[in-house]
């Protein structure tokens, strides 16, 4: 029942980080699709600049691939192997390493797309071809954390504390001043104001009752004045009550000479 595998094809695929967890007989995979295994697993050091990498020989069967992406089309003539992996590598084909077990650390060989990998070509003159690769899940996770890291080492921290230092130093001496100025304004200003607000009002009483007192004594009821003279009177009454209230109000809200009325206040 199992699909024929057709004729192999050997890649190589180069990796520069740890392989633990990759045995010969790991899979190849391209999207989940199983369609070739690990042949061997090499070392190679540079002889200028002693570079390690990781060549990983894989054994590939094109038409297992092939039969999967052309299922339910039947095309009348196939395309060339060498032409299939030019286009899918111009388009992000890369391959990864890829953990299959996270309790045994087992890993294989997983091919997909990336579409932001840097454009390369195949060099079909080697031998074995070597396809392009991509680091890891795990390598992609060290290398964002590493990057991480190295920010916030530029960061000027100490500075920065400093400066917090400085600020937070200076809010305290200023809400150190403000409840200074809020204890004078209660002990000195406010009982002074509440004093003079009382005195004006004791002396708008007595004109207020001097200023009846005349218009019973000195004026009739059909007096041509009398009309003028009466109005005169209900404003300043009107006025005295507004400097009542005044005083009412600093009565009880002495800090508001320093901070004004506040919103919602009668």
């Amino acid at each position: 029942m199992k699909p024929p595998e057709g004729a192999p094809r050997t890649f190589v695929l180069i990796f520069k980080q740890s392989v633990r967890g990759l045995v010969v007989g790991a899979p190849v995979e391209f999207s989940g699709i199983h369609f070739g295994e690990v042949v061997s697993i090499g070392l190679n050091l540079h002889p200028q600049t002693y570079d390690i990498a990781i060549p990983i020989t894989i054994r590939i069967y094109p038409d297992m691939l092939f039969e999967k992406l052309t299922q339910g089309n039947s095309p009348t003539v196939r395309p060339d192997s060498q032409q299939i992996v030019d286009k899918f590598v111009e388009l992000g084909f890369r391959g990864q390493l890829r953990t299959g077990n996270l309790i045994t650390g087992a890993l294989y060989i997983a091919f997909d797309i990336f579409p932001d990998a840097p454009r390369v070509k195949v060099d079909w003159s080697q031998q074995p071809v070597v396809l392009p690769t991509v680091p890891g899940e795990l390598q992609e996770i060290e290398q964002s954390l590493m990057r991480i890291v190295r920010k916030l080492d530029q960061l000027p921290l100490e500075a920065i504390a400093g400066d917090l230092r400085k600020t937070l130093a200076t809010l305290d001496q200023s809400l150190k001043d403000v409840g200074g100025l809020a204890r004078r304004v209660t002990t000195e200003v406010a009982p002074e104001a509440k004093s003079a607000l009382a005195e004006a009002r004791r002396t708008l009483e007595a004109a207020e009752r001097a200023l009846s007192s005349a218009d019973r004594a000195y004026l009739g009821q059909n007096a041509p004045v009398q009309q003028e003279f009466r109005d005169a009177l209900q404003e300043l009454t009107r006025a005295a009550r507004s400097l009542r209230v005044l005083a009412d109000y600093l009565d009880r809200h002495p800090e508001s000479l320093l901070r004004g009325k506040q919103a919602g206040s009668p």
